[in-house]
């Protein structure tokens, strides 16, 4: 399954170390669709409560990534290594968010140190988004600050964090897409997965509260950017009420469910067959067909103007489409097997038809929404409906209608 996780988890206070009650918060957590806990936020980081979550988590159907505090390095390494490596939900450490490129080196010894025992394990860091300043990621680009990492730190993932719903109406922010693209890019490279941690409320006084179809088309799109893992800021309130600028948690600080928390276990429900679909593939590029206001990164911003079968990208509207291939294809194949290509609306809000341009050899495709899968035949006959979405051919272009907040998979 595709990686599902959270920020901020469920705070001491709100269980007291009670065995039941903690089983009982996870267990909401488990049916929100979450199956990846990572002990962050207001908890105890002794390696017993950290052996304690994980085997209530455990048992619930989720993985596990620990937080232990220990003196030095080596013994938070040994106590990982007595308490916590041997459960098969044990899957990682997590050890910094957003660290400035001056703790690279520390961070890659430390990784360096835990991978060499731990081998079949993952380091977790999630860092700065691409409006972060220098003197916060210490680095004058932030494009060199990925350098870095990649370069210091030898985690087998990247995790970034980006809230892109900014206080305009119906807008996003404008390096959005090129942050998706220079990570998905870099991490291409080093064949390596990368996910993206998505706003799940209005975090302070520079966004605003997304609604449910914005939070919908924004799983989506990073999706079809090529993220292997969806994180939602928060899951807990990480401020305990006490920011009334902050609106940004699928469960209060009472511990009551929010509106969000209905419309994200509705999400991580849909992107389920989808997520098995592309997790075995390379994410190799974006289509944007209005990339001038929403930059991408390679080709000079302006992304990729076509891929494999399909030779040029269109819509009624500003459209994106995501690049896929089984690993196991090569790019240069002589037929298509294994690609995939997802579509999506470039901007939220907005009922969508995207346009491809077809190479004429291909005849049959299969469209997912959500999870619903259909194989269908290309001819002037086509005009499907998969789920939400409609399909139809017109002789040249083929037409994927999708809703506002919707995404089509597209497999040849």
């Amino acid at each position: 399954k595709m990686p599902i996780s959270y920020w901020w988890t469920i705070p001491d206070y709100a269980h007291n170390f009670d065995d039941a009650k903690t089983r009982e918060l996870y267990a909401e957590m488990a049916d929100a669709g979450i199956n990846l806990v990572i002990h962050n936020g207001e908890v105890s980081q002794t390696v017993e409560e950290n052996k304690r979550i994980m085997n209530i988590a455990g048992e619930l159907g989720m993985k596990f990534i620990g937080q232990v505090w220990a003196p030095t390095d080596a013994e938070r390494i040994a106590y990982i290594k007595e308490h916590l490596a041997d459960s098969p939900y044990y899957v990682g450490e997590y050890i910094s968010d957003e660290p400035s490129a001056a703790e690279f080196d520390r961070l890659g010894q430390f990784t360096k140190d835990y991978l060499a025992t731990f081998p079949e394990e993952e380091i977790y860091i999630n860092i700065f988004p691409i409006y972060a300043k220098p003197n916060q990621t210490g680095t004058a680009t932030y494009e060199e600050h990925i350098d870095q990492y990649l370069k210091k730190i030898p985690t087998k993932s990247m995790s970034f964090d980006y809230y892109t719903f900014n206080l305009a109406e119906k807008s996003i922010g404008d390096t959005y897409y090129t942050n998706l693209d220079m990570v998905r890019s870099k991490t291409l490279e080093k064949r390596m997965p990368f996910w993206m941690i998505t706003q799940a409320g209005k975090v302070g006084k520079t966004t605003r509260m997304p609604t449910e179809k914005e939070e919908r088309w924004n799983v989506w799109s990073m999706l079809a950017a090529g993220s292997k893992g969806i994180s939602y800021f928060c899951y807990w309130d990480p401020w305990g009420g006490s920011d009334p600028e902050a609106d940004v948690a699928m469960i209060g600080c009472d511990g009551q469910k929010k509106e969000k928390y209905t419309q994200i276990q509705k999400i991580n429900a849909d992107i389920e067959t989808i997520g098995k679909k592309l997790l075995p593939c390379h994410a190799d590029g974006i289509m944007l067909t209005h990339p001038t206001y929403y930059p991408l990164f390679e080709n000079n911003g302006a992304g990729r103007t076509n891929y494999g079968p399909v030779k040029a990208l269109s819509g009624n509207t500003s459209i994106g489409c995501g690049c896929f291939r089984d690993a196991r294809v090569s790019e240069n194949g002589e037929n298509y097997k294994g690609y995939k290509v997802m579509t999506v609306s470039q901007m939220p809000c907005r009922d969508s038809e995207a346009y491809l341009t077809l190479d004429p050899s291909v005849t049959e495709i299969s469209v997912t929404h959500a999870n619903t899968t259909q194989t269908l035949q290309v001819n002037n006959t086509l005009n499907a409906t998969v789920g939400a979405i409609t399909v139809s051919f017109d002789g040249a272009k083929l037409i994927v209608a999708m809703p506002e907040g919707e995404a089509a998979l597209i497999e040849f």
